[in-house]
């Protein structure tokens, strides 16, 4: 007999029922989890010394091309709600767009082997560095709002949903570290010229390998993915987009919240171990004793549900970290580059910050999931899209801004490209920007998030009358056929 959830407000809805075939749900749960598949934090070493791409000329185009993805991502996401086909809302994009942005990935990799040798400010290159920055990022927009569109409709089980987005995120926790672990190693082997290869060379192959790896996964999802969370008749207007979310509380909190962190200005991990610390494997060493518990902290995740609301969570697994970073720039001020001192502290921030890793790959997916339930709860209709955008829309703003002002602070602190020789000022800075910097400047973001409101009794009372639309409708359109 199926079990069923009961609750004050429906006596009988069952949230166990499987939705997903098990092929789908295997496409699903591997393409997502190489989702982290990437070489991490020298992405950031590879920006500001493979490319070559002068900083300054870098933060102007960061900033002119964040004003046109701002512009895009509403014209994008207005043409993906107002979708019907007989395949869904979001699978003729995942589909359709999948390979353009695979060869765009490649393109923005390979940028250092067709401008080898070529000076930081050669013409050519920044007319090629600049096309192809915009043209990658509108059609990422594509990819990101149809990869949104797929948690938030390949089930309408919240449960179901749940149980996807956990395996996905605990099988990546496995190998999505292998590239950067690997990319680390590689750059230690490479400036002790053990593989008689340059540094720029490794990362150019890593970050090509981290494409095509993924790409394969994700063919695969987006030809088995299908919707199954039934989308309104009524085609929702840029105001009916927009209204859905000013009408949305627990969404405006979130958006509030991404818009306020976003002026975090942060990622300068690599440059810390490799420019300061003189080993970029240290960054791998640094997490070994934690990485086991890593994984253990997805067996956590179910304690944690039962004992505190997503609110409070959301407080847990945002806060342990930001106030870790704290204590580490407290003790690490005079042993910045001490490697005695800042190597054990920084196991030990790494051990408490892997027990919230399960909480942090869920917790912040089912909140934007379950704000979009409440979307269709209160509108009648959903707008994934444009509530996806939405959310990050004012925050990419910032981000542009800020990954503009991270490219002049290098500068301002004297920060040299290309070279391992820093003065001990410079040092001092990198440390505070890799530690402290990211704490103090996004942590504006935890006050929207004290007036999320869709918790207890409400969030049951939404689900509960969610499952009896749904049923109702599936019912409907089944006697219409």
């Amino acid at each position: 007999m199926e079990k069923t959830a009961t609750t004050e407000y429906s006596p009988s809805i069952s949230l166990d029922r499987r939705y997903v075939p098990g092929k789908e749900s295997r496409a699903f749960i591997m393409s997502d989890s190489f989702k982290s598949f990437t070489i991490g934090s020298y992405g950031t070493y590879f920006t500001y010394n493979v490319l070559n791409v002068d900083l300054e000329y870098m933060a102007k185009v960061t900033l002119i091309a964040g004003i046109w993805d701002i512009i895009n991502d509403v014209l994008i996401a207005t043409l993906v709600d107002r979708t019907r086909t007989r395949w869904g809302k979001f699978k003729p994009y995942l589909v359709g767009f999948m390979i353009p942005c695979f060869f765009a990935n490649m393109a923005y990799w390979l940028l250092p082997v067709i401008f080898d040798g070529t000076a930081p400010n050669d013409p050519r290159k920044l007319i090629y560095y600049t096309i192809m920055y915009v043209l990658r990022e509108t059609l990422l927009t594509f990819s990101s709002v149809g990869s949104t569109g797929i948690l938030a409709t390949i089930t309408p089980n919240p449960n179901e949903r749940t149980k996807l987005i956990t395996n996905s995120n605990f099988l990546g926790s496995i190998y999505s570290n292998i590239p950067e672990i690997s990319s680390g190693i590689l750059v230690d082997l490479c400036t002790r010229d053990i593989l008689g290869i340059s540094v720029s060379n490794v990362l150019i192959f890593m970050g090509v390998f981290c494409t095509v790896v993924p790409f394969i996964f994700e063919i695969n999802r987006n030809l088995r993915y299908h919707e199954r969370v039934m989308q309104s008749i009524q085609k929702p207007s840029i105001l009916d987009g927009i209204k859905s979310i000013i009408t949305n509380r627990p969404m405006m909190m979130i958006t509030l919240s991404n818009f306020l962190s976003a002026f975090s200005i942060g990622g300068f991990n690599s440059i810390y171990y490799v420019d300061v610390l003189n080993m970029a494997t240290l960054k791998t060493i640094v997490g070994i004793p934690g990485s086991p518990i890593s994984y253990i902290s997805y067996s956590f995740v179910p304690w944690f549900r039962r004992k505190f609301s997503t609110k409070t969570l959301w407080f847990i697994q945002h806060g342990v970290p930001q106030l870790l970073w704290v204590l580490v720039f407290l003790i690490g001020m005079g042993n910045y580059d001490n490697l005695y001192v800042m190597v054990p502290l920084l196991m030990v921030q790494e051990m408490v910050f892997c027990f919230f890793y399960g909480l942090r790959n869920i917790i912040p997916t089912e909140i934007f999931n379950e704000s979009m339930d409440y979307c269709e709860w209160k509108n009648g209709y959903r707008t994934e899209a444009m509530t996806s955008v939405a959310t990050g829309l004012a925050s990419k703003l910032v981000q542009t801004l800020t990954s503009a002002i991270g490219a002049a602070v290098l500068k301002v602190i004297n920060y040299q490209q290309g070279s391992t020789v820093q003065t001990d000022k410079t040092k001092f800075y990198i440390f505070a920007l890799f530690t402290i910097v990211p704490v103090v400047t996004g942590a504006l973001g935890y006050i929207p998030m004290f007036f999320y409101n869709l918790t207890g009794e409400k969030r049951d009372k939404m689900y509960a009358e969610l499952m009896e639309r749904r049923s109702a409708a599936a019912k409907i359109a089944n006697e219409g056929k």
